[in-house]
């Protein structure tokens, strides 16, 4: 049992976190098309084509997760990030992307029951391969998050509405999630029964803030879903690895055992449905691995009331940059804005208050020094690489 009846569970922790991937998947793509928007439009534009096809054989953006658009067109253009996916679409072969899609990790159910609409969007990917290859050739992006990921820009209010909305309970949310989440309804939106209509939301909460990636020279975190691992004569199945090259010391050892934490916490949560059902998982929060919680674990949601402070800060960024309002008239309107959304919970969350022009201003400056990466400050691309050295953009 707990020592501390008081203490965060790491497994809520972890929801936390994923709060702040959100948050650094939004910054990312929002760096990413303001300055290389030629590339950013191209991307989203194959992402909504294949939309269009997935839409076709039947599927609806508001369906249960696993059949729904933002899943099967993640899984479709996951297979543009493996080579054996690449030449896969390449061959314009049924038999091997069925293959590489069984062997996504995300394997349930099966993608576009219908041949016909699974070749025609096998043929789109085909047309796009060339072009698609040479944007993830291009910038360092993309060795650390998906290619979806880079297209899903959610306007911050429609965040805000969503969040709040499944804070105060209004959207039924998953009863294993319930059960363990209990009194941190901030995490809700990750295990509503229906993912959001706009499809933006959807992807950056169902697979870009949860799906983190890493890229190292000597070290490796992998799973034996992705790769054929044999230990002793005896292939091994449903194992994560982390791998050290012994060639010289490991430096960004701090940042692989983040990745790994994460990754853990997804695969046990795939594999038994919920952390509530994991066996032996209160033992397994209380050792030293799960329990740490160092300044690296996040950048910007270190606690949860920091979430609110956060999208009203990406709601006035969007404002100022996309609603091209001056500074003053940005700021006021996200009183209005506030107001509005909090009366819509009603009684369901107390805590929650509209923040005045002041504490609106300091949440603009965090999320403006995280896009424009102001290294005095909170740096984006040293979090996202470990390295305090790389910049995310093109790659030299």
């Amino acid at each position: 049992m707990r020592s501390n009846k008081n203490e965060t569970p790491p497994a809520v922790k972890h929801q936390r976190i994923r709060c702040d991937r959100f948050f650094i998947q939004q910054a990312a793509v929002r760096r990413f098309r303001r300055d290389h928007k030629d590339d950013y439009d191209y991307l989203r534009t194959v992402r909504e084509n294949l939309a269009k096809i997935i839409v076709s054989a039947g599927l609806i953006p508001e369906a249960p997760f696993f059949h729904s658009v933002s899943k099967t067109a993640i899984r479709l253009m996951r297979l543009y990030e493996t080579r054996l996916g690449r030449e896969a679409i390449k061959a314009c072969s049924l038999t091997l992307v069925r293959q590489e899609l069984d062997n996504d990790i995300s394997m349930q159910p099966p993608v576009l029951s219908y041949d016909e609409y699974l070749e025609e969007a096998i043929r789109f990917l085909a047309e796009n391969l060339s072009s698609v290859r040479a944007i993830q050739l291009k910038y360092n992006y993309f060795d650390y998050f998906s290619l979806i990921a880079m297209t899903a820009l959610c306007p911050g209010e429609t965040a805000c509405r969503f969040w709040v909305s499944a804070a105060a309970r209004d959207l039924p949310v998953y009863e294993p999630y319930k059960t363990y989440l209990g009194m941190y309804p901030g995490a809700y939106w990750f295990h509503t029964r229906k993912e959001p209509v706009d499809l933006d939301l959807a992807i950056a909460l169902k697979v870009c803030a949860v799906e983190p990636r890493f890229y190292a020279e000597n070290l490796a975190v992998f799973s034996d879903r992705h790769n054929h691992v044999v230990l002793n004569g005896q292939t091994c199945s449903d194992g994560l690895y982390l791998k050290i090259d012994l060639k010289r010391a490991p430096r960004n050892i701090d940042f692989a055992m983040r990745y790994l934490k994460e990754c853990l916490f997804e695969a046990l949560m795939e594999h038994h449905g919920a952390i509530a059902n994991v066996p032996e998982m209160e033992v397994f929060e209380e050792t030293n691995f799960m329990k740490n919680d160092v300044e690296g674990d996040y950048l910007l949601i270190s606690q949860w009331n920091q979430v609110w402070g956060s999208l009203v800060g990406l709601c006035c960024w969007d404002l100022l940059n996309y609603g091209l309002l001056a500074r003053v008239d940005a700021v006021e309107k996200i009183v209005d804005l506030q107001a509005d959304v909090i009366a819509g919970a009603g009684d369901s969350l107390p805590d929650l208050s509209v923040l005045k022009e002041k504490a609106i201003e300091k949440h603009l400056k965090i999320m403006t020094s995280i896009i424009r990466e102001d290294r005095r400050k909170r740096s984006l691309s040293a979090f996202v690489t470990g390295d305090h050295a790389m910049t995310l953009g093109l790659r030299l």
